[in-house]
């Protein structure tokens, strides 16, 4: 069989990704059709909206794939008439404009180039390459419509100060603001904020300034590199070369900075979840617990959220409550095996192995799985005779996987089994 072919002839708009992420789209413009969400705002509307069959794609959305989504998001339907009107002019100067008439080659490049970027922009968003080619095509075609400076600019001006070099002059100083505003700042947050990367493991006080320098410029990227703090502190936590004063001042300086972004963004889930996973790696359950709760709250769809909730409460030993979560988004979800593998987990945490290979049989069809959560419960538990037999599972179906050999000869090493 074709696998081209098969996939064409099984095509089902249904269970696209990207028609189920504009039906969320369309639900946030119904509840704010007029003004919309704000700049870089779908994200909000994402997690309100979530719709559980995303469970296996990207976890985080901050585009609806569409730039009529993304701009009726943005601004609303008065955002949408001001972008369409560029494209109404565009064709006017190139049909009607009795100024220039542009030759049938002409005028079919054109009209090529401007709807192979209106398809283009139906399935993703405005990039700056996007943005370069769209843009040159308007200069292009006002320049050749006779649309001079002196016409534009002057003879159609009708207030006699805007003709001022004093106000020309304040106009191009308010231009730098906009540019140092829109553009200089996220360059700034983005430089320091690798920087505070690349010092994190070899210099962790040098890390927090670079950190302290991103964060003082305000942008749009601010709350992006706040996101990704999380991520930096769990790798400085595991990090055994660091000293433990400092260690415990960059986790306190991380855990700071991200209880900010969610007090400048409140209705995201993500600074909500990141905490939440950062706490939890850390071993403060409490606070682990406290901030995915209030993230399940606002997203209540997600099923990574509350498979995550379950494996806190099995970190802090608490296995029964593990198990009421865990079977809750079983008996909702019956296809997500990844709260299947937890829940085997914690049965294996428990002592019911019978149990917990029953469940890994039904969802995945084999009674041992070489899945990372189930591994860490053997090896818990003692029964490392199940890692090496799911190992060997592996190697029998890819005895050429060098990892898998490397994985299996360190099990053997811990089983003492040398040979």
């Amino acid at each position: 069989r074709n696998p081209v072919f098969s996939r064409l002839l099984n095509f089902s708009l249904k269970d696209q990704p990207r028609f189920i992420i504009w039906n969320i789209a369309f639900k946030g413009i119904k509840e704010r059709p007029l003004l919309g969400w704000g700049q870089e705002n779908f994200g909000i509307v994402f997690d309100k909206y979530y719709d559980a069959r995303l469970a296996y794609d990207e976890p985080w959305f901050d585009r609806a794939h569409n730039v009529v989504f993304d701009t009726l998001i943005a601004g609303g339907v008065l955002a949408l008439l001001a972008y369409s009107a560029m494209f109404v002019f565009l064709f006017r100067s190139i049909f009607v404009d009795p100024r220039r008439e542009f030759s049938f080659t002409e005028k079919a490049l054109l009209i090529g180039v401007i709807v192979g970027y209106g398809v283009n922009n139906l399935f993703i968003f405005d990039s700056i390459a996007t943005h370069i080619l769209f843009f040159s095509v308007l200069a292009y075609v006002l320049q050749h419509t006779g649309a001079t400076r002196n016409e534009y600019v002057w003879r159609k001006v009708s207030v006699p100060f805007l003709r001022s070099r004093s106000v020309s002059f304040a106009v191009a100083i308010i231009l730098v603001g906009l540019l140092w505003t829109l553009q200089a700042r996220s360059y700034l947050v983005a430089h320091n904020f690798w920087g505070g990367i690349t010092y994190a493991s070899v210099d962790v006080l040098k890390s927090i300034r670079m950190y302290e320098r991103a964060f003082k410029h305000k942008s749009a990227e601010t709350y992006f590199a706040r996101n990704k703090l999380a991520g930096e502190g769990i790798r400085v936590y595991h990090n055994g070369k660091i000293p433990n004063d400092q260690k415990e001042r960059f986790l306190s300086y991380a855990a700071e900075q991200m209880r900010l972004n969610i007090a400048r963004n409140p209705l995201r889930v993500q600074p909500l979840y990141n905490i939440g996973d950062f706490y939890g790696e850390i071993g403060n359950f409490e606070e682990a617990l406290t901030y995915l709760n209030r993230a399940n709250a606002l997203s209540p769809n997600r099923p990574f959220i509350i498979t995550r909730i379950g494996a806190i409460h099995i970190h802090a030993g608490e296995y029964d409550k593990a198990l009421e979560v865990l079977g809750k988004l079983m008996e909702k979800m019956p296809e997500y095996e990844l709260a299947a593998l937890y829940y085997a987990a914690t049965l294996q945490y428990m002592g019911e192995t019978t149990r917990a290979e029953e469940i890994i049989l039904a969802y995945t069809g084999r009674d041992i799985n070489p899945d990372a959560v189930l591994l860490r419960a053997y090896d818990k538990t003692g029964h490392r005779d199940r890692i090496v037999k799911a190992w060997e599972q592996e190697l029998a179906k890819y005895p050429d996987n060098a990892r898998f050999w490397v994985f299996y000869a360190a099990i053997l090493l811990k089983t003492e089994n040398k040979e």
